[in-house]
C-alpha cells in the first residue's frame, strides 16, 4: 500500500489507475483491490481526473479544503436560503457518493432528510449530477456500476440513462435538476463548481415543491456558483465589503436579491 501512495507527488497529484498499475509492477485487478481498500481507509480519493490523495493522508476533513470551501460558499448559500426561504446546501464529490458539508435552512431545513455529514449516492441528486456533467463519459463509466442503486421511483437506475441526463445538463450549461430522486417529495436545482484541488463540489436550492418552481430559480443556482468558484479561486478570502470578482459584495449581493425577489414566496409553499 506504501508503494502506492509513493506514486502520489504532491496534495493535488491525480493519476490513473493504469498509470498506478504500471509504476507499482501490479496486476491491474490487484491494483483495484488496494485502491478500494485504499479509499475506504481515507488513504485515497477517486475524481474525475483519476485517484488523488485523501483526507486520513491530507488531515482535511474530506476531499479539497472543506474550511475554505464552506467560507466562499456561506454568504450565497445564505442569499438563496433568505430569499427563497427554502433550503441551500453545499456538497462535494467523494467517489460514487457526495457529501453534504453545509446546509442553510433554518426550522425549514428540519423538513429534509439531510445534514451536514450526510452521504448521498452521487447519480440520485441534482448536486450529484451536476458534478458527473463535468466528468468525461470513460470517467463515469470507471465510477459507476452499468444497474445504479434506486433510492425512488425517480431515480435514474442506469448509467446509460444518466449519461443522457448529463447530456441535458451540459446543454443547460451545467445546470441540474432533481426531481424525487434521492428522496420522495423533494426536489431541487443544482450547480456545480470546480475547487481549486481539482474535486468537484455543487451547491443547490431543495425544497417539497414542484419542479417547475424550482426551475425558476436555477439561473441564480448557477450565478452562486459561479460566484463561489471566483471566490475560491482567488489568491485568498475576499477582503470584506469586496467580492472575488472585483465587484462590491454588497452590490453584487444587492443584484441577487432583487432578483430573487421576483419570485413570490408563495411559490415555495
Amino acid at each position: 500500500m506504501t508503494d502506492i501512495i509513493r506514486i502520489f507527488d504532491g496534495p493535488h497529484a491525480r493519476v490513473q489507475s493504469g498509470a498506478i498499475a504500471a509504476a507499482a509492477r501490479l496486476p491491474r485487478s490487484t491494483t483495484h483491490r488496494i485502491l478500494d481498500e485504499l479509499i475506504q481507509l481515507g488513504w485515497l480519493v477517486r475524481t474525475g481526473q483519476g485517484y488523488g490523495l485523501g483526507p486520513t493522508i491530507l488531515g482535511i476533513p474530506g476531499p479539497g479544503d472543506q474550511l475554505v470551501l464552506r467560507a466562499a460558499a456561506a454568504p450565497l448559500l445564505q442569499v438563496l436560503h433568505e430569499e427563497t426561504g427554502i433550503v441551500a446546501h453545499l456538497a462535494v464529490a467523494d467517489g460514487p457518493d457526495i457529501v453534504i458539508v453545509d446546509k442553510v435552512g433554518g426550522r425549514s431545513g428540519n423538513t429534509l432528510p439531510t445534514q451536514v455529514g450526510s452521504r448521498i449516492p452521487i447519480h440520485t441528486t441534482g448536486m450529484g449530477k451536476a458534478i458527473l456533467a463535468r466528468y468525461p463519459a470513460e470517467a463515469i463509466d470507471q465510477l459507476l456500476p452499468a444497474v445504479l442503486d434506486k433510492r425512488t421511483t425517480g431515480t435514474i437506475s442506469t448509467r446509460l440513462g444518466l449519461h443522457r441526463e448529463l447530456h441535458r445538463i451540459r446543454r443547460r450549461d451545467g445546470l441540474a435538476f432533481g426531481n424525487e430522486e434521492a428522496s420522495a417529495g423533494v426536489c431541487c436545482a443544482a450547480a456545480s463548481f470546480g475547487c481549486p484541488d481539482g474535486s468537484g463540489a455543487a451547491i443547490a436550492v431543495s425544497g417539497r415543491a414542484a419542479l417547475h418552481h424550482l426551475e425558476r430559480v436555477g439561473p441564480l443556482v448557477h450565478e452562486a456558483a459561479r460566484r463561489i468558484s471566483a471566490r475560491l479561486s482567488s489568491e485568498g478570502p475576499p477582503e470584506s465589503g469586496v467580492g472575488a470578482d472585483g465587484f462590491p459584495s454588497s452590490a453584487a449581493d444587492t443584484m441577487m436579491i432583487k432578483l430573487l425577489n421576483t419570485i413570490n414566496g408563495d411559490d415555495w409553499i
